[in-house]
């Protein structure tokens, strides 16, 4: 199956989305710090990348201004990206 990658819709998607980040760092789901952390990064900035209904990974874009010649412009600061290792088939 493809894989689709697409911005969280809810709460509750946005922990799982950010499950594909957290274990690396040995963090374990927190709503309240993700409630806190959408507020930085929000629901439309964080990407799930979805095989079938399973997240696989993940990338977030931080809204920022870029300086540069003539005035400031609008820029994406990519951030938290992250994917799981694949189950079964090749190289597994």
């Amino acid at each position: 199956m493809a894989v689709r990658v697409r911005p969280t819709r809810d709460l509750e998607e946005y922990l799982d989305t950010l499950e594909a980040i957290n274990h690396y760092f040995g963090s374990e789901r927190d709503p309240e710090r993700g409630e806190r952390f959408s507020r930085l990064l929000s629901f439309e900035r964080l990407h799930a990348a979805c095989d079938g209904k399973a997240i696989v990974g993940s990338a977030g874009a931080l809204p920022l201004d870029l300086t540069v010649p003539g005035g400031p412009v609008r820029c994406a600061g990519v951030t938290v990206v992250g994917c799981c290792r694949p189950t079964g088939g090749a190289g597994s």
